[in-house]
Protein backbone atom coordinates (compact mmCIF):
# COMPACT_ATOMS: atom_id res chain seq x y z
CA UNK A 1 0.00 0.00 0.00
CA UNK A 2 1.33 3.41 -0.96
CA UNK A 3 1.84 6.21 1.52
CA UNK A 4 -0.81 8.99 1.22
CA UNK A 5 -3.20 6.60 -0.58
CA UNK A 6 -6.07 8.27 1.26
CA UNK A 7 -5.29 11.55 -0.56
CA UNK A 8 -6.05 10.35 -4.07
CA UNK A 9 -9.09 9.91 -6.23
CA UNK A 10 -9.77 6.77 -8.27
CA UNK A 11 -9.59 7.10 -12.04
CA UNK A 12 -10.57 3.58 -13.01
CA UNK A 13 -14.34 3.34 -13.17
CA UNK A 14 -14.88 7.10 -12.77
CA UNK A 15 -17.54 7.99 -15.30
CA UNK A 16 -17.77 11.32 -17.14
CA UNK A 17 -19.61 14.01 -15.21
CA UNK A 18 -19.42 15.79 -11.86
CA UNK A 19 -18.04 14.13 -8.73
CA UNK A 20 -17.17 15.34 -5.25
CA UNK A 21 -14.47 14.13 -2.86
CA UNK A 22 -13.66 15.26 0.69
CA UNK A 23 -10.40 14.97 2.57
CA UNK A 24 -9.67 15.64 6.24
CA UNK A 25 -6.21 17.07 6.82
CA UNK A 26 -4.52 17.20 10.22
CA UNK A 27 -1.03 17.50 11.69
CA UNK A 28 -0.17 13.91 10.69
CA UNK A 29 -0.50 14.94 7.04
CA UNK A 30 2.05 17.75 7.46
CA UNK A 31 4.52 15.54 9.36
CA UNK A 32 5.04 13.49 6.20
CA UNK A 33 6.64 16.48 4.44
CA UNK A 34 10.18 17.69 5.00
CA UNK A 35 10.23 21.13 6.69
CA UNK A 36 6.44 21.56 6.66
CA UNK A 37 4.98 25.04 6.39
CA UNK A 38 2.36 24.14 9.01
CA UNK A 39 3.10 22.17 12.15
CA UNK A 40 -0.44 21.77 13.45
CA UNK A 41 -3.81 22.40 11.88
CA UNK A 42 -7.08 20.84 10.81
CA UNK A 43 -8.56 21.37 7.36
CA UNK A 44 -11.47 20.20 5.25
CA UNK A 45 -10.61 19.96 1.56
CA UNK A 46 -13.51 19.52 -0.82
CA UNK A 47 -12.56 18.62 -4.37
CA UNK A 48 -15.17 19.02 -7.09
CA UNK A 49 -14.22 17.04 -10.18
CA UNK A 50 -15.73 17.40 -13.63
CA UNK A 51 -14.51 14.48 -15.74
CA UNK A 52 -14.54 14.66 -19.51
CA UNK A 53 -13.15 12.12 -21.99
CA UNK A 54 -9.86 14.00 -22.47
CA UNK A 55 -9.42 15.95 -19.19
CA UNK A 56 -10.60 16.52 -15.65
CA UNK A 57 -11.26 19.89 -14.04
CA UNK A 58 -10.65 19.97 -10.30
CA UNK A 59 -11.80 22.74 -7.94
CA UNK A 60 -10.34 22.72 -4.43
CA UNK A 61 -12.24 24.42 -1.59
CA UNK A 62 -10.12 24.62 1.57
CA UNK A 63 -11.39 25.62 5.02
CA UNK A 64 -9.82 25.11 8.41
CA UNK A 65 -7.55 26.47 11.11
CA UNK A 66 -3.86 26.32 11.88
CA UNK A 67 -1.95 26.90 15.10
CA UNK A 68 0.06 30.11 14.89
CA UNK A 69 1.34 32.99 16.98
CA UNK A 70 -0.74 36.14 16.54
CA UNK A 71 1.22 38.88 14.76
CA UNK A 72 -0.54 41.49 16.92
CA UNK A 73 -0.25 40.16 20.49
CA UNK A 74 1.97 37.03 20.16
CA UNK A 75 -0.64 34.75 21.77
CA UNK A 76 -1.12 31.28 20.28
CA UNK A 77 -4.23 31.30 18.12
CA UNK A 78 -6.21 29.02 15.84
CA UNK A 79 -5.87 31.07 12.66
CA UNK A 80 -8.75 30.65 10.19
CA UNK A 81 -7.54 29.62 6.73
CA UNK A 82 -9.58 29.31 3.55
CA UNK A 83 -9.01 29.30 -0.18
CA UNK A 84 -10.31 28.17 -3.56
CA UNK A 85 -8.07 26.85 -6.33
CA UNK A 86 -8.46 25.16 -9.70
CA UNK A 87 -6.38 22.49 -11.37
CA UNK A 88 -6.63 20.64 -14.67
CA UNK A 89 -5.69 17.01 -15.23
CA UNK A 90 -5.10 16.03 -18.86
CA UNK A 91 -4.28 12.69 -20.40
CA UNK A 92 -0.85 12.44 -22.03
CA UNK A 93 1.76 9.85 -23.03
CA UNK A 94 4.04 10.79 -20.14
CA UNK A 95 3.12 11.67 -16.54
CA UNK A 96 4.25 15.18 -15.46
CA UNK A 97 2.89 18.39 -13.99
CA UNK A 98 3.04 22.16 -14.17
CA UNK A 99 1.60 24.78 -11.84
CA UNK A 100 -1.89 24.52 -13.32
CA UNK A 101 -1.95 21.21 -15.20
CA UNK A 102 -1.23 17.62 -14.18
CA UNK A 103 -0.56 15.25 -17.07
CA UNK A 104 -1.59 11.66 -16.42
CA UNK A 105 -1.19 8.50 -18.47
CA UNK A 106 -4.41 6.83 -19.68
CA UNK A 107 -3.88 3.59 -17.71
CA UNK A 108 -3.18 5.37 -14.38
CA UNK A 109 -5.48 3.97 -11.68
CA UNK A 110 -5.61 6.98 -9.32
CA UNK A 111 -4.80 10.68 -9.22
CA UNK A 112 -2.55 11.56 -6.30
CA UNK A 113 -3.60 14.88 -4.70
CA UNK A 114 -1.26 15.10 -1.68
CA UNK A 115 1.08 17.67 -3.27
CA UNK A 116 -1.65 19.96 -4.69
CA UNK A 117 -3.48 19.86 -1.34
CA UNK A 118 -0.27 20.74 0.53
CA UNK A 119 0.57 23.54 -1.92
CA UNK A 120 -2.94 25.02 -1.90
CA UNK A 121 -3.10 25.03 1.92
CA UNK A 122 0.26 26.80 1.93
CA UNK A 123 -1.04 29.40 -0.53
CA UNK A 124 -4.09 29.97 1.67
CA UNK A 125 -2.11 31.06 4.74
CA UNK A 126 -2.62 34.80 5.28
CA UNK A 127 0.47 37.01 5.22
CA UNK A 128 -0.62 38.77 8.40
CA UNK A 129 -1.54 36.21 11.03
CA UNK A 130 -4.32 38.04 12.89
CA UNK A 131 -8.08 37.78 12.97
CA UNK A 132 -11.05 39.30 14.79
CA UNK A 133 -10.90 37.45 18.09
CA UNK A 134 -13.21 39.84 19.99
CA UNK A 135 -16.16 37.45 19.77
CA UNK A 136 -14.28 34.43 21.15
CA UNK A 137 -14.95 33.15 24.65
CA UNK A 138 -12.52 33.12 26.37
CA UNK A 139 -10.71 35.88 24.50
CA UNK A 140 -7.29 34.64 23.35
CA UNK A 141 -5.61 38.04 22.92
CA UNK A 142 -2.81 38.92 25.32
CA UNK A 143 -4.22 42.18 26.72
CA UNK A 144 -0.99 43.07 28.56
CA UNK A 145 0.94 42.89 25.27
CA UNK A 146 -1.70 44.96 23.47
CA UNK A 147 -1.54 47.63 26.20
CA UNK A 148 2.22 47.88 25.73
CA UNK A 149 1.88 48.18 21.97
CA UNK A 150 -0.88 50.79 22.10
CA UNK A 151 1.01 52.81 24.69
CA UNK A 152 -1.74 52.79 27.31
CA UNK A 153 0.63 51.33 29.87
CA UNK A 154 3.00 53.84 31.43
CA UNK A 155 6.58 53.39 30.34
CA UNK A 156 9.20 53.86 33.06
CA UNK A 157 10.77 57.31 32.88
CA UNK A 158 14.56 57.28 32.96
CA UNK A 159 16.46 60.36 34.01
CA UNK A 160 18.44 61.84 31.16
CA UNK A 161 22.04 60.90 31.55
CA UNK A 162 24.74 63.31 30.55
CA UNK A 163 27.48 62.09 28.29
CA UNK A 164 30.86 63.84 28.25
CA UNK A 165 31.06 63.44 24.47
CA UNK A 166 27.66 65.10 23.87
CA UNK A 167 28.43 67.78 26.46
CA UNK A 168 31.64 68.65 24.59
CA UNK A 169 29.80 68.76 21.25
CA UNK A 170 27.13 71.12 22.64
CA UNK A 171 29.82 73.73 23.30
CA UNK A 172 31.60 73.13 19.97
CA UNK A 173 29.98 75.90 17.93
CA UNK A 174 29.67 78.54 20.69
CA UNK A 175 33.03 80.31 20.47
Amino acid sequence: MKEFNQYSIPLMGLIDGAHQFEFKIDKDFFKKFENPIIEDGTFQVQVDVVKQPDAMFLSFNITGTMKSDCDRCLAEIDLPVEGKYDLIAKYAEKSSETDEVIYIVPDQSELELKKPIYDFIGLSIPLVKTYDCEKEEPRVCDDAMLDKIEGTEEAPQDEPKSSPIWDALKDFGKS
